[in-house]
């Protein structure tokens, strides 16, 4: 994994609210990203993290924090940028926002086919140790476009030990 030094990682501000959704719609789509976004902002409320480059922002990620927990709903990384750890230092941030040694995150309906995000769990899981997150759950048939399962990914550092 290449790492990328100069990327800068801090709370979004309403200015970058127009990189944010312009890449959430090149990864994800425009009619879902659109809907999924406005499901977001009223129901949770959610804060947002964005990862910038030389001005440019490459990644971002929306969750919400609770006492003793974060429910991560989004980690984007621009395609040209991934694999360089912007999303790992993205979480690794959030993470440290709770001020808890173990925290319990839970990353909710993750497409079957999202291989590169399923990979991106696991090799944070390999980084930080035996830790990590864990499918805990499937849910079959969850996507209706396209009748995919969705994966419930739960992060237990107090699983193993440590």
């Amino acid at each position: 994994m290449n790492k990328i030094l100069s990327v800068d990682v801090r709370p979004a501000v309403s200015s970058d609210t127009s990189s944010i959704f312009a890449m959430g719609v090149q990864i994800f789509s425009e009619e879902s990203f659109e809907n999924y976004f406005k499901y977001l902002s009223k129901k949770y409320r959610p804060q947002y993290m964005v990862a910038q480059h030389n001005g440019q922002v490459v990644g971002f990620a929306i969750y919400k924090l609770y006492p003793g927990r974060i429910h991560l709903f989004i980690v984007a990384v621009h395609p040209d940028w991934r694999r360089k750890g912007i999303g790992s230092r993205m979480l690794e941030m959030i993470i440290t926002k709770l001020n808890l040694k173990k925290p319990l995150i839970t990353m909710e309906e993750v497409r079957d086919g999202n291989l590169g995000f399923h990979l991106f769990l696991r090799d944070f899981r390999k980084k930080i140790g035996k830790s990590g997150f864990i499918a805990t759950k499937v849910i079959w048939g969850f996507f209706e476009d396209t009748g995919e399962d969705a994966y419930v990914f739960k992060f237990f550092p107090f699983m193993f030990g440590n």
